[in-house]
């Protein structure tokens, strides 16, 4: 929904002036009733770079740009809200994020500060590997594994939704199978029809910026190469295309749309999975092997995927590089959530502070 303010002026014009009418334009949108979408927790505003073309500060860019951001940083904070500067073309943008880099200061403590340098310093010398799950896709309007099993079961036309919410995802998703092949439909096709999406989320624009060229993900859907195509990246996606040379690659463990036959889904798919995808497996345990892995809308709960990290700790016990007093971790999890068992759980060497067991090395 536009809503016209008026941001245009003259020469000279004091700078303040554009400012409170961005505030004008945020406190007379948060007045329009609209209905949030359920995957979005604050509601989103656009806002242009008022003032730089024939509003009167074309002159003052740079002064204009900083001021800009910082209202914007204090509009969000103050309503909790989310703004986008909406910018027309890459020298605006470089600019903006060189204002950004050098005047925002992000709520990061210092264990936080010093791993996200660890993984700038990985993703640089081509060490860091990504591997995202659904949690990613939900900023692109795609459900979360049990949003999608309750949807499926609605379709279908159940009315036993707590009695499968009880059980476990992939037994809940046979049973579902079996219903929908005695209709005469197909779970996985209906599977693909939900997670189908031509959009892709802000963190799946922001990952493709990233120096990284390998990718893993157990999503079905598209967002990721939709991203990466709209970054200007080629890219093969495993197993079902040749790796091409100076291509990125992602490799999608839990098949994809386009070929939602090989989606896998029920405990049956899952209990299969080893004998046919089994080669796709070792490409991620000689990831964990060799280089450092990013976890992203992720849950580390997928019992093969528990299996294979066993695997690579045992291969890993008792090598050199321990008694050398290195670390033998192999990857970083990024959770929306404090989680201080789970924590425990996965860092086995030591004890984990409670200043930083929001996020942890696997």
């Amino acid at each position: 929904m536009p809503i016209i303010t008026d941001v245009g002026a003259f020469p000279g014009t004091e700078v303040n002036w554009y400012l409170d009418g961005l505030s004008e334009f945020v406190q007379a949108a948060l007045a329009i009733p609209t209905k949030r979408p359920l995957w979005r927790a604050k509601r989103l505003f656009a806002v242009p770079f008022i003032g730089a073309g024939a509003g009167g500060q074309s002159a003052h860019k740079g002064t204009m740009q900083q001021a800009l951001l910082g209202r914007l940083e204090l509009e969000a904070s103050r309503r909790d809200i989310d703004l986008v500067l909406v910018l027309a073309n890459d020298s605006a943008y470089t600019a903006a994020q060189a204002v950004r880099r050098n005047s925002v200061q992000w709520p990061f403590e210092a264990h936080e500060r010093a791993r996200l340098d660890e993984l700038a310093d990985h993703a640089n010398h081509g060490r860091l590997v990504l591997f995202l799950g659904a949690g990613l896709s939900r900023s692109a309007g795609l459900p979360l594994w049990k949003e999608l099993l309750e949807q499926l079961a609605r379709i279908e036309g159940t009315t036993e939704l707590k009695a499968l919410g009880e059980l476990s995802p992939l037994d809940a998703a046979a049973i579902l199978d079996r219903r929908f092949r005695a209709k005469g439909h197909e779970l996985k096709a209906e599977t693909a029809r939900l997670t189908t999406t031509p959009c892709f989320g802000l963190g799946h624009a922001l990952l493709a910026a990233l120096p990284v060229t390998e990718r893993v993900t157990t999503n079905y859907d598209e967002c990721i190469e939709h991203s990466l195509t709209a970054a200007g990246r080629k890219l093969s996606v495993l197993p079902y295309h040749p790796i091409q040379s100076e291509a990125d690659w992602l490799l999608k463990l839990h098949g994809t749309i386009s070929e939602p036959n090989n989606i896998v889904i029920t405990r049956e798919d899952y209990l299969r999975y080893e004998s046919r995808r089994g080669a796709l497996y070792g490409i991620v345990q000689a990831m964990m092997l060799t280089r450092h892995i990013l976890f992203l809308g992720f849950s580390l709960k997928d019992e093969n995927f528990n299996i294979l990290v066993d695997e690579v700790r045992r291969a890993l016990e008792g090598l050199s590089h321990r008694e050398q007093g290195q670390s033998a971790k192999f990857g970083t999890a990024f959770v929306p959530k404090e989680n201080t068992t789970a924590a425990e759980l996965w860092d086995t060497t030591k004890p984990i502070p409670a200043s930083s067991r929001s996020r942890w090395t696997i």
